[in-house]
């Protein structure tokens, strides 16, 4: 009995200091000792807290403030999480003695990072090389104008993430004495222009760059805008709302110089009108040796000659993305610049033109001479409005029939020779005629393939110079009907990963079709959503041991 009413009271003495019954779950983690306080209705920091604490995580509680000297019995602390905490007020000395830490995130609270209390608030945090302060900006409770806090003391800082005010002030963060500094990201950005100016005084030696979520549409945009970044090897700008011509004219300042990474997503400006390039918008992005350029999601609808693919550097492309716009690589005199393209591009090693709906195959429409006919409207109400005469319908399958018996025509494609990675997941096109053979030249590279929900008016033949090694196949929403009568495929010979998800397996065996025979050396099917109820015992008998 004398130990139950000790722990009753230990449980409201923790209480009466933290506002909470539940209490921090405390492990030791390669010799660190962790307390992982989250989501207990914290109201403050707990008494009952070991000092000798690595690792603290206090967020999602119930904190508002954070008092002079709050964590200063913590001396050997190296990581503080106070994030989403509501966190609205913190003294100028609350950081005071943590001088050993290095990582301090603070997103998603409520605090003014232009108050007088912020100014000087991370002196003490001498170790500091990581400090995340993101969506502390609130759009109707802010001003225009954003005075950012000094930073100038954490000496060690290399990656900053912060919100971006529509005209934030830099000149006194001391970004000037930040040698180190080479990540920064901007999120919940809040800019109106791109001036020349307004990176001004942030620091040179910042080699990442990341923007994030520019909601309001801006207008303005200089050239000079990312050209205090001479360094910059990494640019990402993802749902930022500038047209993308706007967005390719920033590339100015690194013509003529190598980056790691281009990303551009969900580029759309105001109106978010289609996109088409010309050799004007690229002019500075074809002058650069980028080894990852991610053109996604931007409205591009089609391109100039000579444009898009005509990179003075084409060798030092290793990974493509182009997935989430509307235009084609090989229709028309495009098809010339994508096979010079494809022989350039030595090292690219992934390729994704996925969800890229050209157009659409069998388009139908209702037959209006039909509706006027009352002797057509029964039919009408029972089977839909694109019922045609029968004549009608006589011309179109003799049509298709034709098509199918034209004589057969070879192509030969060179891939770029150290192509890996091959994605058209989602691509629509009706480019594709019957009877079309594709020899392919320099895949013995290519491993990995996802052709899943391919829309094309005809799946052509696809032979390769050398036996293909294609390890893993994604052959989703692809009608597995295409093959009931083959006997092989030589895209399918060393597959050791088959996804043949919702692929119509169902009616290809009630048609005594074996789909599985076509894939001698499967280690993996994965054949869900094709309502097959059993198998037959022989079915994979094909299948090498």
């Amino acid at each position: 009995m004398r130990n139950f009413e000790i722990l009753i009271l230990y449980l409201l003495i923790l209480c009466f200091h933290t506002g909470s019954l539940k209490t921090c779950r405390i492990k030791e983690i390669k010799k660190k000792i962790v307390a992982d306080c989250t989501r207990i209705g914290l109201h403050d920091i707990p008494k009952y807290l070991p000092l000798n604490l690595s690792e603290l995580d206090l967020s999602y509680n119930d904190i508002a403030l954070l008092k002079n000297n709050t964590f200063e019995r913590f001396g050997v602390l190296e990581i503080l999480k106070i994030d989403n905490m509501n966190l609205d007020i913190i003294e100028p000395e609350a950081f005071y003695g943590l001088t050993r830490l290095r990582w301090l995130s603070m997103k998603e609270n409520t605090f003014d990072i232009s108050s007088i209390s912020f100014r000087r608030l991370f002196k003490p945090l001498s170790s500091l090389y990581h400090l995340d302060i993101r969506y502390n900006l609130h759009k109707f409770f802010i001003t225009p104008t954003i005075e950012y806090p000094f930073f100038g003391d954490l000496l060690d800082l290399k990656d900053l993430y912060m919100d971006l005010a529509q005209k934030p002030v830099f000149n006194s963060s001391g970004f000037e004495l930040l040698h180190k500094l080479h990540t920064i990201r901007f999120e919940k950005c809040y800019l109106d222009q791109m001036l020349n100016d307004t990176l001004l005084y942030l620091p040179s030696s910042i080699t990442a760059l990341q923007l994030y979520k520019c909601g309001s549409f801006i207008p303005i945009v200089e050239s000079g805008f990312l050209k205090p970044f001479p360094a910059l090897m990494e640019l990402n700008m993802i749902d930022t709302n500038i047209k993308l011509a706007d967005a390719l004219k920033l590339l100015f300042p690194f013509t003529g110089k190598e980056m790691t990474s281009i990303i551009y997503e969900r580029i759309k400006g105001s109106a978010k009108q289609p996109a088409f390039i010309t050799r004007e918008m690229v002019k500075y992005l074809i002058e650069i040796c980028v080894h990852t350029l991610v053109l996604a999601q931007s409205e591009i609808v089609g391109y100039e000659t000579n444009s898009l693919l005509a990179f003075k550097y084409p060798q030092c492309l290793e990974n493509l993305v182009f997935t989430g716009n509307r235009f084609s690589l090989a229709y028309g005199q495009h098809l010339t610049e994508l096979i010079v393209f494809a022989k350039k591009t030595t090292n690219l090693k992934f390729f994704d033109l996925s969800y890229n709906a050209i157009n659409f195959n069998n388009v139908k429409y209702c037959n209006i001479d039909a509706l006027r006919n009352d002797s057509f409207r029964n039919e009408t109400y029972s089977n839909g409005c694109e019922i045609q005469p029968t004549n009608a319908r006589t011309f179109q399958n003799s049509n298709l029939r034709y098509s199918k018996i034209t004589e057969e025509s070879n192509m030969t494609v060179s891939m770029p020779v150290n192509l890996t990675f091959l994605r058209l997941s989602h691509y629509m096109t009706s480019y594709m005629q019957y009877g079309l053979n594709f020899f392919l030249k320099n895949s013995s590279s290519l491993r990995y393939l996802d052709i899943s929900y391919l829309k094309v008016s005809y799946f052509p033949e696809i032979y390769s110079v050398t036996p293909f090694n294609i390890k893993y196949l994604d052959f989703t929403g692809v009608s597995s009907m295409l093959f009931i009568h083959k006997s092989s495929v030589p895209i399918f010979q060393n597959i050791k990963t088959a996804i043949l998800k919702d692929s119509l397996i169902d009616e290809t065996i009630r048609k005594n079709g074996n789909v599985f025979k076509l894939f001698p050396t499967v280690e993996k099917f994965d054949i869900s959503f094709n309502n097959v109820l059993y198998l037959d015992d022989d079915s994979f008998y094909s299948i090498q041991d």
